[in-house]
């Protein structure tokens, strides 16, 4: 297999696997939604990325409706990155580049670094600065797709 397929299916496969230790102990779902989805889970990358921002600039946020701790909730959309970036029509650069940093991140949060409050999470130098690229990229795109009638979410 090409090496950089082989790249992309651990990323796939290690975003899934996170993705899923994320969930756990999530709520039952409700007939109104998705059995397989948390209730924090966002339609699109570009949701998560507005989300992510606001709770960047608003760290001391109440739960969602979801009922999941804030800190829970940052930690899972960070996870959750590369599945929603794949499941777009970003560019395979972009993907690359908040994959890498949604690994990264995962793999920094592991173990006794994890950190214990949203405060922590949002004060780290590399969490702002993929959050606050993904909002430049994503304004971008989204006016992009405005001038051509599209909707990117």
């Amino acid at each position: 297999m090409n090496p950089c397929c082989d790249k992309f299916l651990f990323s796939l496969l290690a975003a899934i696997a996170f993705c899923m230790v994320g969930c756990q102990g999530a709520p039952q779902a409700t007939e109104e939604s998705h059995e397989h989805f948390p209730p924090h889970w966002p339609q699109t990358i570009f949701h998560a990325s507005d989300r992510l921002s606001q709770m960047l600039q608003q760290p001391e946020m109440a739960p969602t409706a979801g009922r999941v701790p804030p800190k829970e909730e940052f930690m899972d959309l960070i996870g959750w990155l590369p599945i929603l970036t794949a499941d777009s029509d970003l560019d395979r650069s972009t993907f690359d580049r908040i994959d890498a940093a949604s690994v990264r991140l995962h793999n920094k949060w592991q173990g006794a670094n994890q950190p214990q409050d949203l405060r922590s999470l949002v004060d780290d130098p590399d969490v702002r600065e993929l959050v606050q690229w993904m909002a430049e990229v994503f304004q971008k795109t989204r006016a992009a797709d405005q001038q051509l009638g599209n909707s990117p979410g």
